[in-house]
């Protein structure tokens, strides 16, 4: 919540580049986009960095709250006779430290919710939202409070109350997983409003008393075995692997990684048990990582039970490595992730990563006998193997980026700097703007609401298609729109309530359509990040950029100059629907 109330800052910086610092609008796009661009390097750097030293998570949180808070408060105190010589170079300074230490704080405190939660993960979504309702409050209090201040000193008292409560928080609190009894969570009892607790459990009449049966197809198969479990277990569940993994069967097939599957010795370690060769044809399955179900795999593709060498693929150590990934990287296999940290997962991009993060984890253990296997030796065998098994289409994939990245340049274009439009051209009031943060917000946390009841009862096609119309018709009603007309002010708060809610919801369904198309974790980890990364830093800077650039070339008519943008705008929203056509009828 503290980190939310210094957020809502951040919109407002734009005016006071206008109003205060004399800046022209493609100056202020460069400014932002760079932060932008910033955001994404310097968030996996920094997550990477506090997931192996999770006992410094805090401090180093605190940290970047006061090191980026300074950055934003360095240039918030130009004094007016400085403003000609030091405004620019001290703005980009600030933009530089805005980039590299503020931003990534969003995906620090959401990888410890998660961190925190630990087993009950699925209360991720329960804990941010009052985040949002913070930060769509002190968005509304800023707008109104700066109706009287014309030297935007609000901004500087909001950031720096809000930075020294998140700073001493940072500092005090222990970043580990905690009680049940602390988070609400009371041992046999289960919240039905929990969306998938709501639809999952079912209320049963026994001699003794209610309780709940849950049907097992939700995972995939029968899971007798387990029937008297207690009902609680189902909020414990983890977004670990979006896939079945059932610890207590020997796994002779593959493991899959990529696009690929393997297949292996017939004979096991699982849980220093040992699996003969007589039991092959009953193992002889194919698990398919995230597809949530088993399948025969021929038995032409078993290795014999004494073929061992220890230079081939070893599939328990891919599976170790999977299993055994940093906690933050849970925030991309939610099934709906916010939008800027599943970009944690993109460190693994980096050449030699899995070197470095073998070398924090203790070999002795991975209990099976093979040996460490070479990454050349590894990705070998995963070359093999995507020859031998079909992959996915790669048009989903591009389909998934490009309409991503799209997405990303519209929100670039209509949002990042939507503050000087709505008060330098149409002359809102600071209070009106206020709303127009609070209508944003408002949308954000209705989308995260309502794609679930979306998924469930209504096309995913018809869906997403509407959305995207939603946003190229409401893109084209802001070049009739006219300055200081009261029906104005009600039908761009009204556009904007529909902008939000169509792009947080093609967001939410994209991601967690990604679940449902790619089959492997791997890749569905890499894919949501590339998307998180369009559609939060690369789309919208280039978005903003292009945009700045409009506004520059036009300086006749001020609504002449938007006009343009807004058409621009609509025209890029259809493309990216076009483009999502794919990935939205894709099962």
């Amino acid at each position: 919540m503290a980190h939310a109330a210094t957020n809502s800052v951040h919109p407002y910086l734009c005016l006071y580049y206008v109003h205060m610092l004399g800046f022209d609008v493609l100056t202020i796009s460069l400014l932002t986009a760079g932060v932008y661009l910033l955001r994404v390097p310097a968030s996996a750097f920094w997550i990477d960095l506090v997931d192996h030293r999770i006992p410094l998570h805090g401090v180093f949180t605190g940290l970047l709250t006061a090191v980026g808070t300074a950055g934003i408060l360095l240039v918030l105190s130009v004094p007016p006779s400085w403003i000609a010589i030091a405004a620019l170079p001290v703005a980009i300074i600030s933009s530089i430290f805005d980039g590299l230490f503020y931003q990534p704080l969003e995906v620090l405190v959401d990888s410890a919710i998660i961190k925190i939660l630990g087993d009950y993960k699925i209360l991720y979504e329960n804990e941010r939202q009052y985040g949002k309702w913070m930060s769509a409050i002190m968005t509304l209090g800023i707008g109104w409070s700066l109706d009287d201040d014309h030297d935007f000193d609000t901004l500087m008292v909001t950031i720096l109350i809000g930075s020294v409560v998140l700073f001493l928080l940072s500092l005090s609190t222990t970043v580990q997983a905690a009680d049940p009894s602390l988070l609400g969570i009371i041992c046999n009892e289960i919240d039905e409003t929990t969306p998938l607790a709501k639809h999952a459990l079912q209320p049963t009449d026994t001699s003794s008393s209610s309780v709940y049966y849950k049907p097992y197809s939700l995972f995939g198969e029968q899971l007798s075995h387990i029937s008297e479990e207690d009902a609680s277990m189902l909020q414990r569940m983890t977004t670990a692997n979006n896939s079945v993994s059932i610890k207590p069967l020997p796994r002779p097939a593959s493991v899959c990684s990529g696009s690929s599957h393997f297949t292996h010795s017939t004979s096991h370690l699982y849980n220093n048990q040992h699996i003969s060769s007589t039991a092959a044809p009953t193992a002889a399955i194919e698990y398919e990582d995230s597809a949530c179900f088993f399948r025969p795999a021929p038995l032409s593709t078993m290795h014999p039970a004494s073929y061992h060498n220890p230079s081939q693929y070893n599939p328990y150590q891919i599976n170790y490595e999977l299993e055994n990934s940093p906690q933050s990287f849970e925030l991309a296999r939610l099934p709906y992730p916010p939008t800027q940290s599943p970009v944690v997962v993109l460190i693994m991009l980096i050449p030699g990563y899995h070197q470095h993060q073998c070398s924090y984890q203790s070999t002795n253990q991975i209990t099976t006998s093979a040996t460490v296997v070479a990454e050349d030796d590894y990705c070998h065998h995963r070359s093999i193997a995507t020859h031998q098994h079909q992959q996915q289409s790669r048009w989903i994939l591009k389909s998934f980026i490009c309409s991503t990245l799209c997405l990303g340049i519209v929100f670039g274009m209509t949002q990042s700097l939507l503050y000087i439009y709505l008060h330098d051209n149409l002359k809102f009031p600071m209070h009106l703007i206020g709303v127009i943060g609070f209508t944003t917000i408002s949308a954000d946390f209705l989308a995260s609401k309502l794609v679930i009841e979306v998924i469930q009862n209504f096309s995913l096609p018809v869906v997403i298609g509407i959305a995207h119309f939603i946003l190229a018709l409401c893109a084209l009603t802001y070049t009739w729109v006219q300055p200081e007309i009261f029906s104005t002010k009600l039908i761009v708060i009204f556009l904007q309530f529909l902008q939000c809610l169509s792009f947080q919801s093609i967001w939410l369904l994209a991601a967690h359509q990604v679940d449902s198309v790619i089959l492997t974790d791997h890749k569905r980890l890499i894919l949501k990040g590339v998307m998180a990364a369009l559609f939060s830093s690369l789309g919208p800077a280039i978005g903003v950029l292009f945009m700045g650039n409009l506004v520059n070339a036009l300086k006749d008519d001020p609504l002449e100059k938007y006009t343009s943008v807004y058409q621009y705008a609509a025209g890029i929203s259809a493309v990216s629907g076009i483009l999502s056509w794919e990935w939205s009828t894709t099962n």
